[in-house]
């Protein structure tokens, strides 16, 4: 995600909107990877605390996620 950060911020300053677009979709795709592994996590566990703050996460990220896609 680090690195998809760095090569859309340098689309940005050199003007390349399709290169900005192809590296933004890509970290929407590993963050969606990443609620993925979340909420499995959360399916797996059997300590009501963490499931819910994991739950909580997700949900958050979520969203977050969706206003990209939308937006």
């Amino acid at each position: 995600m680090r690195k998809h950060t760095i090569l859309c911020e340098d689309a940005i300053r050199a003007n390349q909107p399709q290169k900005m677009v192809d590296n933004t979709m890509s970290i929407v795709h590993l963050a969606g990877r990443v609620l993925g592994v979340a909420k499995e996590e959360a399916d797996n566990s059997e300590d009501p605390m963490f499931i819910s703050r994991v739950n909580q996460a997700y949900d958050a990220l979520k969203d977050c996620k969706f206003s990209l896609i939308c937006c």
